[in-house]
């Protein structure tokens, strides 16, 4: 007779912490990261186009905050997740 659920000994499975990282365990989760980077990213883009229908002083301002030092750190990242989620 089998015993009750409770009482048997089952295996457990391995934790996270028993494995290396490895070369593409890494890049799996940053092209994960990446694909959420694009969304977000995306979103700027879709702000700077309804700017510019929108009309000159709306795309004046998207333009000067795109244009600012983190506007340019900010597109940087863009494309540097554009470019990695393309090669992933």
């Amino acid at each position: 007779m089998t015993q009750p659920t409770a009482t048997r000994q089952r295996p457990l499975s391995p934790h996270l912490s028993i494995y290396r990282p490895k070369i593409t365990m890494t890049m799996s989760i940053i092209h994960r990261i990446t694909g959420g980077a694009l969304y977000f990213g995306t979103l700027l883009l879709a702000a700077w186009l309804i700017a510019a229908a929108i009309g000159e002083d709306a795309f004046n301002m998207v333009s000067w905050v795109y244009g600012s030092w983190i506007g340019y750190l900010v597109l940087f990242g863009y494309t540097w997740a554009l470019l990695h989620h393309l090669a992933g």
